[in-house]
């Protein structure tokens, strides 16, 4: 971007991928080389944002719009020939910087969540590959893709933006990138399905100052060794009892109780320790089926009341819009090869493109009122939508375009229909609400 007027819209993506960044992890990386006629910057922001654009999505595709963009011819081979496996270190080492500056929250956690520094969602997703990529992404279902990648994500569920990511095989479990939590998950809570469901995953982001919420195994059937709630009248005393045994005789909307679990630790110097942990259960009513959904988390009653749980709970499934839309718009699961260098660039070039959107989101969240809500989804495609428009203006000379472009992103971007105020980001439901 430099050598030409900034604006609003490039500033902003200027601080997610600075231009000097680019530059200096590419040389470290050793990505550019002399007598290479290859422009990297222009690269990288044709990877990120061409892809998001269009029907076709084809490496020829791209090649025509970096050469449109660069101002020089290249032939299909030496294009083709950039896309290796040190551009693809290049990409993910601009994810992982990009990441660590992420911005303030957008609208911090209230009412019964306030003190929280920020609640993330984890969850992955499956990206099928061609069946030639399966030494290097074996995949877990063989009937439909012999290779699959699985792409690990923490999201802010308040901003929609991400916080980590990771590449794996999909064979990898989805617990296993997140065994070794640290001090990230201070002050945070985090929300997760059964899939990273684990005793020593608790632990340690407990030890690490960290909270989580997450869903009770059906068969889990612990002793129940208090209450956080005293009921009126002739309850049934549920102390001493098992949870199967309880549940069934009780009646009351809730159940809040502690229980204790044992666990094995991870292998220390060769030998491996058991551990004892209170945990506190919630137990919420189904009107529908009579039934009850059980909860884990480490935060407290006085913090967390019951009634709250199954709602804040609920926002887990904005992390499920964040890779619909990496799907549906960044065209995430259309990657034309069976090269491994060519896949990781164009996955970690589709986060990039993910943090971009995000710092646009920003600019926009910024100065559009209050009262009107930007829905995930409809933001992803009208992004995707104007992703050449953006690459014009981030590598071409097109600074009088700008002020339309925002305009029409500021025009566009929020919910026409004021009544769906609850389904927008970064709106709270009524858990959040003060």
């Amino acid at each position: 971007m430099a050598g030409k007027k900034t604006t609003p819209i490039s500033n902003a993506l200027a601080r997610a991928v600075p231009d000097e960044r680019i530059r200096a992890e590419a040389a470290r990386l050793g990505v550019v080389q002399r007598k290479v006629k290859v422009k990297v910057v222009p690269l990288v922001w044709t990877l990120v944002l061409a892809f998001q654009s269009g029907h076709q999505r084809s490496l020829a595709a791209l090649r025509e719009a970096y050469v449109r963009r660069a101002g020089h011819s290249l032939a299909r081979s030496a294009f083709y020939k950039r896309l290796s496996s040190k551009l693809a270190a290049l990409l993910k080492a601009l994810v992982v910087a990009s990441l660590e500056e992420t911005g303030p929250v957008l609208g911090l956690p209230s009412g019964s969540l306030a003190g929280f520094r920020d609640l993330l969602a984890i969850d992955s997703t499956v990206i099928r590959l061609h069946d030639l990529l399966e030494k290097s992404f074996p995949g877990c279902r063989t009937n439909q893709s012999l290779a699959a990648a699985k792409l690990h994500m923490v999201m802010s569920v308040l901003d929609g933006s991400a916080r980590r990511v990771k590449l794996t095989p999909e064979r990898t479990s989805d617990i296993t990138p997140w065994k070794r939590v640290g001090k990230w998950v201070e002050g945070r809570l985090l929300l997760f399905d059964l899939g990273y469901y684990g005793f020593h995953l608790f632990d340690r982001i407990d030890a690490n100052g960290g909270f989580f919420l997450c869903r009770a195994k059906t068969n889990f059937n612990p002793v129940l060794v208090s209450t956080n709630r005293k009921w009126r009248g002739a309850s049934v005393p549920v102390v001493g009892r098992r949870l199967h045994d309880v549940l069934p005789l009780l009646q009351r909307e809730y159940l809040d109780v502690q229980v204790e679990v044992s666990f094995k630790k991870r292998v220390y110097k060769g030998k491996r320790t058991s551990a004892k942990r209170s945990i506190r259960l919630v137990a919420v009513r189904n009107v529908e089926t009579g039934g009850y959904h059980c909860y884990l988390t480490n935060v407290p009653a006085d913090r967390l009341p019951a009634e709250d749980i199954r709602s804040t709970y609920a926002l887990r499934w904005q992390v499920e819009l964040l890779f619909k839309a990496m799907a549906s718009h960044g065209h995430l699961k259309q990657l034309p090869s069976e090269k491994k260098a060519v896949i990781e660039c164009l996955i970690w070039a589709s986060v990039l493109a993910t943090i971009a959107s995000q710092a646009l989101y920003r600019l926009v969240r910024e100065r559009v009122d209050a009262d009107r809500h930007l829905p995930l989804l409809r933001w992803a495609a009208l992004f995707g939508r104007n992703a050449e428009a953006l690459l014009s203006l981030v590598i071409g000379h097109e600074p009088g375009a700008e002020r339309a472009l925002l305009e029409h992103l500021l025009r566009e971007a929020p919910d026409p229909n004021r009544a769906r105020r609850r389904r927008a980001l970064p709106t709270p439901p009524a858990a959040l609400a003060a």
